[in-house]
């Protein structure tokens, strides 16, 4: 991941394993199940997910939130990591 700080704000750009690790991790998929379906160690999957933890400043779900709110951070362009684009409101309940 390569973090780019500015006045209040810092910006992401993941690499393409973290991509991988994060869509799966919004799918909600077990780090077992991540290993398996990458053909990796289960203990590099725990720690591509505690740098994306890290470099994010999120934990694991709000990880899976954060993939759900930036498909631009999904597809490898530059996410602004502060920033949270507002709920349509037919999906607030």
């Amino acid at each position: 991941m390569k973090l780019f700080t500015g006045k209040g704000s810092q910006q992401a750009v993941l690499s393409h394993r973290e991509r991988q690790i994060l869509t799966l991790l919004a799918l909600g998929t077990g780090n077992k199940q991540i290993a398996a379906q990458l053909g990796i160690s289960i203990s590099t999957v725990k720690g591509h997910v505690r740098r994306l933890q890290a470099g994010l400043n999120r934990d694991r779900v709000q990880l899976a939130v954060f993939a759900t709110l930036h498909p631009e951070a999904l597809r490898g362009e530059v996410v602004d990591t502060a920033y949270v684009p507002p709920v349509p409101l037919d999906l607030v309940a």
